[in-house]
């Protein structure tokens, strides 16, 4: 998990002048450098995901740094202070140059990083997301302020505040007499096939964006929808609320513009599927406990 007294502080960033990018008083911050919507960071060779600070010393990467203010304060973890920074991409290659570093992005990275990271990064791509879709009032255009310490953009002229946006997605393994439905969507690579997801409606509960998801895509009835587990996913914000179900009426038939391919799937037969550290992956895991 990661450590408890996760915090949001807007920093405005450097001084003028200063020669070393670092903040006073405090231990090297790790820095998360997001680019662009293609969420792209850096890692070293030595296998951290995130360089701190101190990576970027001098020179072009120190200057880039310099200009990425505002910075965001979004964590504390294992005795330091937790940076996103939002940097354009053309900087970012520059950056990962000057420091010996890295470019890879969440899609990649998610497949063999710790839960830990992943959450970290997922909220540096967030808040930096957040921040530069909420600089003007959406009611009546004024320019928003961020106060210190706050993760909301309130306007000063209307009050009207913008919080992180977080879209709530279900994510369900449906189950029939042993076997787990898989589906591959055309945003999938390769035969990489996974459980039924989609967004949940307004007006609508959980279980009930659970059972016209699945009727929509599949052509099926479920009962016994229990609750599983939920994470974040920083695409662009949602927050997957994963269940089980059973199967209970209709026979399998695709919604072709959704997905690509479905079928039943037995513990020992299952086709390429996600990694554990995502919720689909954990929902695959836990049939193949129970199933298997």
């Amino acid at each position: 998990m990661i450590d408890p007294h996760i915090h949001y502080r807007l920093r405005a960033g450097l001084p003028a002048g200063t020669a070393a990018p670092e903040l006073p008083d405090e231990p090297n911050p790790v820095v998360i450098l997001v680019a662009d919507k293609d969420t792209a960071v850096v890692q070293s060779d030595s296998g951290a995901r995130f360089p701190t600070l101190g990576a970027f010393p001098t020179g072009p990467a120190a200057r880039i740094i310099e200009r990425c203010a505002p910075w965001h304060q979004i964590a504390s973890w294992q005795g330091r202070p937790v940076l996103a920074l939002a940097v354009e991409s053309d900087d970012l290659d520059q950056m990962a140059e000057a420091a010996d570093l890295k470019r890879e992005d969440f899609r990649s990275l998610h497949l063999n990083i710790s839960e830990v990271e992943l959450g970290l990064l997922g909220r540096a791509i967030q808040i930096v997301d957040w921040y530069a879709t909420s600089r003007f009032c959406p009611a009546c255009g004024a320019p928003t302020a961020v106060p210190e310490g706050e993760s909301v953009a309130r306007c000063p002229a209307c009050a009207h505040d913008q919080y992180p946006r977080l879209a709530p997605a279900m994510i369900v393994a449906v189950v029939r007499e042993g076997k787990l439905l898989l589906a591959r969507a055309p945003r999938f690579k390769g035969a990489f096939h996974s459980v039924l997801a989609g967004f949940v409606e307004p007006g609508e509960s959980v279980e009930e964006c659970v059972r016209r998801e699945v009727f929509e895509e599949a052509g099926l009835l479920v009962k016994n929808i229990r609750y599983f587990g939920s994470q974040s996913w920083p695409f662009p914000h949602s927050l997957m609320l994963g269940y089980t179900a059973e199967w209970d009426a209709g026979e399998l038939r695709i919604d072709e513009e959704e997905l690509e391919h479905a079928d039943w799937y037995g513990a020992d037969e299952l086709p390429p599927v996600p990694s554990e550290l995502s919720i689909s992956g954990r929902l695959i895991s836990w049939f193949r406990e129970t199933h298997g």
